[in-house]
């Protein structure tokens, strides 16, 4: 299917993130699950200058074009920080298309009553370029490096919250270096970023367990130097691709979440290209 609009350096949330087994939770109702399948997208540039305020919508199960949801408070894009619950999306911060460029504003909506954003809270730092893709559980959602107005411009921060508790971020620790424009996924337990920006364009990949707090510990290597990928998982399985160096790629790339070691190749692909985000369900 089709977004509501072509864009590009937008974010997702989903409640299917992590690919945590929808069968394991027990639902409010029969029929209806608030957030169940469905992914959010928010923010993006339209064209040079020029982003868009838009969240769109669709059901991971159902195949079909995205539909308007509701409004972010600001037009936004590049590395919009996104996590979830089954009832809740956050948006942190991104790249602001007018001043004040940069932001530690953090959005939230309710995924089963539509519209447009409230304030939750702040981040510990003003920055964009936030990790594409989403990564916690059902109670907590990270935030992890970017890119900051002042010196070090390309921070190391990992920020978490309480997806169920309206609030400020709090510290979680650090990646093992600066890292901006990179790829996250994970599973219920562990979270993984992959690829970015530290001054030049990296393969490397770090990893940390969402319930605890500390620091990043390297998990291996992409099978090529990227920044700007997308990357989604399931509870075993997450997968990162496409990217640029700067000239945009195909590549897929896989690992398994439990382990530690390098990425292996998975396929392409149908077009190169960065920017984009990836949403998926348990399988």
């Amino acid at each position: 299917g089709d977004l509501a609009n072509a864009d590009t350096l937008n974010s997702m949330a989903m409640p299917a993130h992590g690919g945590i087994d929808l069968d394991s939770i027990q639902r409010p109702s029969v029929t209806y699950m608030p957030g169940s399948g469905k992914t959010l997208i928010c923010g993006g540039q339209l064209s040079p200058g020029a982003g868009t305020v838009d969240i769109d919508t669709y059901n991971i199960p159902t195949l079909g074009n995205a539909r308007n949801f509701g409004d972010l408070s600001k037009t936004a894009s590049n590395g919009i920080g996104c996590a979830s619950s089954y009832t809740r999306a956050v948006f942190s911060s991104g790249y602001y298309f007018t001043s004040p460029y940069y932001s530690t504003e953090m959005q939230a909506i309710e995924f089963a009553t539509e519209g447009n954003v409230c304030d939750f809270g702040d981040t510990t730092q003003e920055r964009y370029g936030m990790a594409y893709g989403n990564v916690g559980n059902t109670t907590r959602g990270l935030f992890m490096g970017g890119y900051a107005p002042s010196s070090p411009y390309i921070v190391n921060i990992i920020d978490y919250i309480t997806i169920a508790t309206i609030g400020n971020a709090t510290d979680f620790g650090n990646l093992t270096s600066g890292m901006g424009n990179t790829g996250a996924c994970g599973n219920n337990t562990r979270g993984i970023i992959a690829g970015g920006y530290d001054d030049s364009y990296s393969d490397r990949m770090d990893y940390f367990t969402i319930a605890s707090t500390g620091n990043a510990t390297d998990f291996g290597d992409l099978t090529n130097v990227k920044q700007s990928p997308a990357a989604a998982s399931n509870n075993t399985r997450g997968i990162n691709f496409g990217g640029t160096t700067p000239t945009n790629i195909n590549i897929i790339d896989y690992v398994t979440i439990a382990s530690t070691g390098d990425s292996t190749d998975f396929g392409d692909i149908t077009v190169a290209r960065h920017g984009n985000d990836g949403a998926s369900g348990a399988s």
